[in-house]
């Protein structure tokens, strides 16, 4: 039987391709995590966060309470339902509504590993109320350049650069953006580090964000602009799924 006859296929090389790292599962640059990753952030009166990085998407919650020794209470991540947890690289929990001036003691659990602090604990004290909170205010921004926007976490801190109001920095606030990379930020009740009154500024200070995780590249906005764009590409390619992005086609272009 004469053997079927193929129909010729022509496939030129482009040479202006701008060629990538096609390894499956490599980045040149990873992403800082485990209990090294740990941080409190929006901590206020009547709540606080704690936030953190896993090197692969795992259930993450934390438990907490007024006794170091009874930690009765649990703070899931906010993303999860009421009967299920979810799985993520970056975790994000909220407490239910604390007391003032309270000092309360927490561990993280995150996939099966529990992070207390080298055997220390966790310990925080949540601010005293003040009277007359200021007016409501929030920058909003976007992250880019990432398959799953929703599983990274933004870190936030307020810096005097005008010498008015209040001086140095503010405490630590933080924010999850959505499946389309948008997020934002509530600044207005933000504290100074001590939490002894709301941090005072102007237009002319600093918001600096960072991806957790990768705290050391810094992102610094003048509060009077709006739509902050976030380049996640500007901390290095980096992959959250064990995947690199390839060409299209590598590049080859088929042609009858």
């Amino acid at each position: 039987m004469p053997e079927p006859e193929l129909p010729s296929l022509r496939y030129p090389l482009r040479r202006d391709v701008e060629w990538r790292n096609l390894t499956a599962g490599s980045s040149e640059t990873d992403l800082s995590s485990g209990e090294e990753t740990v941080m409190i952030t929006n901590l206020s009166d009547v709540t606080f966060s704690v936030v953190w990085i896993s090197s692969s998407k795992e259930e993450g919650y934390i438990k907490y309470g007024v006794n170091e020794t009874q930690l009765d209470k649990e703070g899931r991540d906010v993303r999860d339902s009421f009967t299920s947890k979810g799985s993520y690289k970056a975790h994000y929990i909220e407490t239910d509504r604390l007391e003032p001036d309270t000092t309360y003691f927490f561990e993280v659990y995150s996939g099966g590993r529990k992070y207390d602090n080298n055997g220390q604990g966790y310990m925080v004290k949540t601010f005293s109320t003040l009277p007359s909170p200021p007016p409501f205010e929030t920058r909003a921004g976007t992250i880019t350049n990432v398959t799953d926007p929703s599983d990274w976490i933004i870190v936030f801190t307020l810096i005097d650069d005008d010498q008015l109001g209040s001086s140095g920095s503010s405490n630590y606030i933080s924010s999850l953006p959505d499946s389309n990379g948008s997020w934002i930020v509530t600044i207005g009740d933000a504290r100074t580090t001590d939490g002894s009154s709301y941090f005072s500024f102007s237009t002319a200070d600093i918001l600096q964000a960072s991806f957790l995780g990768a705290v050391k590249k810094t992102f610094d906005f003048k509060l009077s602009e709006n739509d902050l764009e976030m380049d996640v590409s500007s901390i290095g390619r980096v992959s959250q799924d064990g995947k690199v992005a390839l060409l299209e086609n590598y590049g080859i272009i088929k042609e009858r």
